[in-house]
C-alpha cells in the first residue's frame, strides 16, 4: 500500500506521463473538438444569434455601444447606463441579453472608437482577429527561441475559447503583457509604452509600476509613465475632459457588481469569489482577498527586487502571475494572461528539464479556463485560486534560483548547450540555440 501511495505521489510529482508528444495530441484533439463544437452551435442558431437566443460575443456588444454613442457625437453617454443599455437593445432588438456596463476608463473608449465604423457581426470578427493576431505574435516573441512545437497547445488553450465566447480583450491584455516582456531587455522604453497602453485596464497593470521600481528599470517605467499619461491626455482631447468625470461617476459601481454579486461568484476566479461560493460572508471574503494579495505582493516586490534583477521575460512572468493571484476581480476570461507564466516555465524547462511539481501546474494551469467555471457553479468547488498561487510558486522558484542543476526525469542533469523540448525517456525535438538570443 506504501509503495503504492509512493508511486501515485511521484506520477503527480513528476507528471511523466505528460510527455510533449502526448501534450501535443491532446491538444490537437480539444482543438479540433471544440471548433467544431462551436460551428455546430452557431449553425443551430438563426439570425446570427445562437440557438438560445444570445449573440455570439456578447460583451463585445458593450465595446460596439460605446464606440456607436461616441461616433454620433455622445461618448459620455457610454457611461449613462440607460443609454448604453438602449443603444445595446437597439443593436440586437431580437436577442436575449443581459446588461453589459462599460466600466472601463475613457483611454480604452478611444480603443473601442473605430469598431461603430462597421456592423456589429463585421466589427466582431475584426476585433477577434486582430487582437487574436496581436496575442499570437506576441506570444511567439516571447517563446523564442522556442516555439515550434507549440503552436498547437498555444492554439488549443481553452482560455482562447473563452474569450471568443464572450468576444472580450483578453488577447489585447496578454499581448501587451507578452510583447512587453519580450521586448523590455532591448528596447526598455518601448516596453513601458506597451505595458503603460494596460493602463485601459488598471486592475491587472497595477503591479507593473511597482515591480519596475523595485527592479530598478528606470527608463521601462518611464515609458509607462508618459505611455499612460498621453493615452489618458489624449483621450481627454478626444472626447472632451468631462468623459473622465463621466466615468469617476459611474466607477464605483464597480466595485458595488463585485461586493453585491452582480456578476456571479462562480464566473469570478479569485480568491474573493472563491470564498463567496463556498458561502463565506462579505467580510471574510474581503479578508481572505487581503491576505491573498498582500502575500502576492510581498512575494512580487522581492523577487523584482533582487540584483542581479530578473531577465526580462522572468520578469514578465513573474507580474503576470502575481496579477493574476493577486486580483480580487478576475473573470475567466481574463485567464488568458495565464499564457505568459506557463509559456515562461515552458521556455525554461525546454533547456534545462522539468522540475519537480511543475509539469502538473503547467497541466492545472492550462485546464482551469475550461473547468473552473463549470466547478464552481455545479459543485461549489473553486480551483482557480488555488491553480494561481500554485502557478506563481512554480514561476517564482525558477525566478528566484535562476539557471542551476535541475531534476531531469528522476536525476540530476546540468543545463545543455542545445535547447531540448524532452519528454520523460526520449526528447522530441532538439534545436540549436545561441547564448544570449532574444
Amino acid at each position: 500500500m506504501g509503495l503504492r501511495f509512493s508511486n501515485l505521489v511521484a506520477g503527480v510529482r513528476d507528471a511523466h506521463w505528460l510527455t510533449t508528444g502526448r501534450s501535443i495530441a491532446y491538444a490537437r484533439i480539444f482543438l479540433i473538438v471544440t471548433f467544431i463544437s462551436m460551428m455546430i452551435w452557431l449553425a443551430l442558431g438563426a439570425f446570427g444569434l445562437d440557438r438560445t437566443g444570445r449573440p455570439p460575443g456578447p460583451d463585445f456588444l458593450s465595446f460596439w455601444s460605446a464606440s456607436a454613442l461616441s461616433l454620433r457625437g455622445h461618448p459620455g453617454w457610454a457611461y449613462d447606463l440607460a443609454r448604453h443599455w438602449r443603444m445595446e437593445r437597439a443593436v440586437l432588438p431580437g436577442a436575449k441579453l443581459g446588461y453589459e456596463a462599460f466600466f472601463y476608463p475613457p483611454t480604452y473608449l478611444l480603443v473601442c472608437l473605430p469598431l461603430a465604423l462597421i456592423p456589429y457581426f463585421s466589427a466582431l470578427v475584426v476585433w477577434l482577429l486582430a487582437t487574436g493576431y496581436a496575442c499570437w505574435r506576441a506570444i511567439r516573441a516571447f517563446l523564442r527561441p522556442v516555439g515550434v512545437e507549440l503552436v498547437t497547445p498555444l492554439l488549443a488553450f481553452p482560455a482562447v475559447f473563452t474569450n471568443l465566447e464572450h468576444g472580450q480583450n483578453a488577447f489585447l491584455t496578454t499581448a501587451l503583457f507578452a510583447a512587453g516582456a519580450a521586448t523590455i531587455e532591448l528596447r526598455p522604453l518601448l516596453a513601458g509604452v506597451l505595458w503603460g497602453a494596460l493602463s485601459f485596464k488598471p486592475h491587472l497593470g497595477v503591479l507593473i509600476p511597482l515591480g519596475l521600481l523595485a527592479a530598478g528599470r528606470w527608463r521601462a517605467f518611464l515609458g509607462a509613465g508618459l505611455s499612460a499619461s498621453a493615452f489618458a491626455a489624449v483621450a481627454a482631447l478626444a472626447f472632451g475632459p468631462s468623459i473622465w468625470l463621466a466615468f469617476l461617476h459611474v466607477s464605483p459601481l464597480a466595485s458595488r457588481a463585485l461586493i453585491e454579486g452582480w456578476v456571479a461568484p462562480a464566473d469570478m476566479q479569485s480568491a474573493f469569489a472563491a470564498v463567496r461560493v463556498l458561502h463565506g460572508s462579505l467580510t471574510m471574503a474581503a479578508i481572505v482577498q487581503a491576505a491573498v494579495s498582500i502575500c502576492v505582493c510581498i512575494v512580487f516586490l522581492v523577487l523584482t527586487s533582487r540584483r542581479p534583477r530578473l531577465e526580462g521575460r522572468a520578469f514578465g512572468a513573474v507580474v503576470a502571475s502575481a496579477t493574476l493571484a493577486a486580483s480580487p476581480f478576475l473573470l475567466d476570461y481574463d485567464l488568458m494572461l495565464l499564457a505568459v507564466p506557463v509559456a515562461w516555465v515552458v521556455r525554461e524547462a525546454a533547456s534545462d528539464g522539468f522540475r519537480p511539481w511543475e509539469k502538473t501546474i503547467l497541466f492545472a494551469a492550462f485546464v482551469a479556463p475550461l473547468v473552473s467555471r463549470l466547478l464552481a457553479a455545479t459543485i461549489g468547488l473553486p480551483i482557480a485560486p488555488l491553480v494561481l498561487i500554485a502557478l506563481l510558486w512554480a514561476v517564482a522558484r525558477r525566478a528566484a534560483n535562476g539557471r542551476g542543476p535541475r531534476t531531469f526525469g528522476g536525476a540530476m542533469a546540468t543545463t545543455p548547450p542545445t535547447l531540448v523540448l524532452a519528454d520523460h525517456d526520449k526528447p522530441r525535438g532538439v534545436l540549436p540555440v545561441q547564448t544570449g538570443s532574444v
